[in-house]
C-alpha cells in the first residue's frame, strides 16, 4: 500500500521557516567569505608593513654608515694630504740644507764703530733652515749689515737702517730662493729680529 505524502498543513510548520530562499544562503556564505578576506588581506598588509619598514631603517643605517665612511675617507684624504706637504716641505728643507752656498752673499757685523771681517751667509742660512726644519725660527742680530755699506756713513750715523734693511731683505730672499717660500721676518728688540 502506497503511503499517500503527508501534506503540511500551516499549523504544523511554518512555511517561512521551511521555505528555501537562496539570496539569504549566499549572503551569508558572502559575509563569511569577504570577512575572512578581510582579515587575510589586513594581516598580510601589516606584514608588508613590517618589512618595509625593517628594510627603510635597514637602508637609513646603511646610508648613515656610506656617510660616515665618506666622511672617514675624507679627513683620511686631509691628514694623508697634510702627511705629505710636510714630508714635501721636509725634503724640500733638507735640499736647502745642502745647498746653502747657492744665492749667498756677504755681510758683517757691526758693532757701532768696530768693523768685523765679511761673512758669508751660507752658514747663518744653513742655522736658519736647520731651525726651520724642527718648526722653530731663529734670532738675527740687527748688527749685521751689507759688505757694501759705506763705512764713513756708519761711523757718521752708527749703524743705519739702511744697511740693517738691505741684510734683511738680501738673507729673506736668499732663504726663499732655498725653501721655496719667503720667511717671516718680526722685530724683537733693539738687538735682534726673528725669522720663521
Amino acid at each position: 500500500a502506497a503511503k499517500e505524502p503527508v501534506k503540511a498543513t500551516s499549523m504544523d510548520v511554518d512555511e517561512q521557516k521551511l521555505s528555501y530562499n537562496p539570496e539569504s544562503e549566499l549572503n551569508v556564505v558572502s559575509y563569511d567569505k569577504s570577512e575572512s578576506v578581510n582579515e587575510s588581506f589586513e594581516s598580510k598588509l601589516e606584514t608588508v608593513n613590517q618589512v618595509v619598514n625593517t628594510l627603510s631603517k635597514s637602508f637609513d643605517v646603511r646610508i648613515e654608515e656610506v656617510n660616515k665612511n665618506q666622511d672617514d675617507i675624507k679627513n683620511l684624504l686631509v691628514q694623508q694630504n697634510s702627511l705629505m706637504e710636510k714630508h714635501n716641505t721636509y725634503i724640500r728643507m733638507q735640499w736647502a740644507h745642502g745647498h746653502c752656498e747657492m744665492g749667498s752673499f756677504q755681510f758683517k757685523e757691526c758693532n757701532d764703530y768696530h768693523n768685523h771681517n765679511p761673512m758669508n751667509s751660507e752658514k747663518l742660512a744653513r742655522e736658519a733652515i736647520g731651525w726651520f726644519m724642527i718648526g722653530k725660527g731663529m734670532l738675527i742680530s740687527r748688527k749685521f749689515v751689507m759688505v757694501d755699506f759705506d763705512s764713513y756713513s756708519r761711523k757718521k750715523e752708527g749703524i743705519s737702517e739702511k744697511g740693517r734693511s738691505e741684510f734683511r731683505h738680501n738673507f729673506k730672499g736668499h732663504l726663499r730662493k732655498l725653501i721655496g717660500k719667503e720667511p717671516r721676518v718680526e722685530k724683537i728688540s733693539n738687538e735682534s729680529f726673528s725669522i720663521w
